[in-house]
Formats: structure tokens, sequence, C-alpha cells
């Protein structure tokens, strides 16, 4: 019989999964600062923008000339086309503008990455769990698949054991003898 391990309690894989979602949020709100649509027209206007794209269908990030990067979430890319595309346009052949995007850059669903990062701790998890259990000596079911084995071919096993010396495992097992020709 082998020793079970406890295994660790659901809670911490609970908490494991708010501190990724809470690291994942804190991680997208830094470095950047929200403006006002006014401040994006502002800041075009005043040639301050050096590129900008667009990020999940509606979320505008500036990249200004001191090395700073602010957004804005549009209410519609259309609507930014047109109010300001003909100074986008005018800024780019003056070379102002270094390099925009309006079509949004796909990024997957805000929860991919945080169950990504579940499955890879879980798989870990997994993975040392295994491990100390073979250092405890397994599972134990080799034996029991042996003997089923030998049973079903008409024959048993046994097991001897002396302290300090060790365990010898004994079988018998049936011959193989071929049905007679006819």
């Amino acid at each position: 019989m082998t020793r079970q391990g406890k295994r660790p309690f659901f809670g911490i894989y609970f908490a494991i999964v708010l501190l990724l979602l809470a690291a994942y949020y804190l991680y997208e709100s830094m470095g950047t600062t929200m403006i006002t649509y006014a401040q994006v027209q502002d800041l075009f206007r005043s040639e301050q923008v050096e590129s900008f794209y667009v990020k999940d269908g509606d979320s505008l990030y500036l990249s200004l000339r001191g090395g700073l990067l602010v957004r804005n979430e549009l209410g519609s890319v259309a609507a930014f086309r047109e109010d300001l595309g003909e100074l986008i346009a005018e800024q780019r052949e003056q070379g102002i503008l270094k390099d925009y995007d309006y079509a949004p850059v796909y990024t997957p669903p805000w929860w991919s990455e945080i169950l990504m990062y579940v499955v890879m701790i879980g798989i870990i998890f997994l993975f040392f769990q295994y491990m100390v259990g073979r250092a405890q000596g397994g599972s134990g079911i080799g034996l029991s698949i042996v003997r089923k084995i030998i049973e079903d071919h008409g024959g048993y096993i046994w097991a001897t054991s002396r302290e300090k010396e060790g365990t010898c495992m004994h079988f018998v097992i049936r011959k193989y003898q071929a049905p007679p020709e006819q």
C-alpha cells in the first residue's frame, strides 16, 4: 500500500486565478493615460502625435513626441476617420505623423491569457504531484495488473518478505500446450 499525500485545497487554484486577473488588469492600465476625445483632437492639431493605432476595435493609442503613450476609447473608428482623416493625411505627407493604423489590431479575448497561465500552472502542479508520487513508491497499480494477467492464464502469485532483506515475488503459471492436431 502506498501513502497518498494530501492534495492542495481547491482554494489555491481560485487564489491563483484571482491573482492573475488582478495582475492582468494592473498591467493593462499601466503605462497609458486616458484622455478625452477633445484632447485627442488638440494633440493632432498641435502636431504632437508621432504615431497611432486602433486596438480592440475602439481603443485609440497615441504615441506622442515626448515618448508618452496615451489612449482614448473611441465611440466609432469611422467617425474618427471622418473627423480627423484629412488632418492625418496632411501630417502623413508632411512627415509629422510617422506611422498609423486605422484597422483594429486583433487581440485575443481578455480571458485567454489568464486561461493559458492557469493551464500552465495546472500542468506544472500535476507534474510535481506525479513526481512526488513516484518518489513515495508509485501508485501500486502494477502488482494488481500482474495479478490479473497471471490469474487470467490460470496461475497464481504470492510474495514472501524478510525484514532488512526485501520482498520476493513468486508466481506459477500453466505451461502452454498446443491443441492436438486433427
